[in-house]
């Protein structure tokens, strides 16, 4: 096999899982500089969230209370990456970004509307875009094939 198609097949088989885990799904949209680390608590928290996604698809209660030491990654795992993946995999939902300070609820939303914009999100999602009509930072829309939110 050639080492393109290869390539290729590989990337592919990432984004696929990367639709099915939100671990798989951070580490192929990772947009940040430094390495994405994937500790124990991560593992544990991208798990529960999968299972958040499995529960919400079957109309059951996804509540989860995520509670860990500063610094351990809450922000990248929940703020910054689940709205984007939520939103590949429910493009006909909402998503409402809060903080304690609407300028860093702003930043994440930025942050997340970039992954979106990526050419890694639209491997996963091709069918998942931004619309036209908005170019607010904290305020954006998705739309389907036909242009419709």
């Amino acid at each position: 096999m050639d080492d393109a198609v290869l390539a290729a097949a590989l990337l592919e088989a990432k984004g696929r899982r990367a639709r099915r885990s939100h671990l798989d799904f951070m580490d192929y949209t990772w947009a940040k500089k430094e390495p994405f680390i994937k500790g124990f608590h991560t593992r544990h928290i991208c798990a529960e969230l999968d299972i958040a996604f499995d529960r919400f698809r079957r109309g059951e209660s996804t509540y989860l209370l995520i509670a860990v030491h500063p610094r351990a990654g809450k922000s990248d795992l929940v703020s910054r990456y689940l709205g984007p993946h939520f939103l590949g995999e429910f493009s006909d939902r909402e998503v409402l970004q809060t903080s304690y300070q609407a300028k860093l609820a702003a930043t994440f939303s930025t942050f997340g509307r970039n992954i979106v914009r990526s050419r890694k999100y639209r491997r996963i999602y091709p069918k998942v875009r931004l619309s036209g009509e908005t170019n607010r930072k904290d305020d954006w829309v998705l739309v389907d094939d036909d242009g419709v939110a």
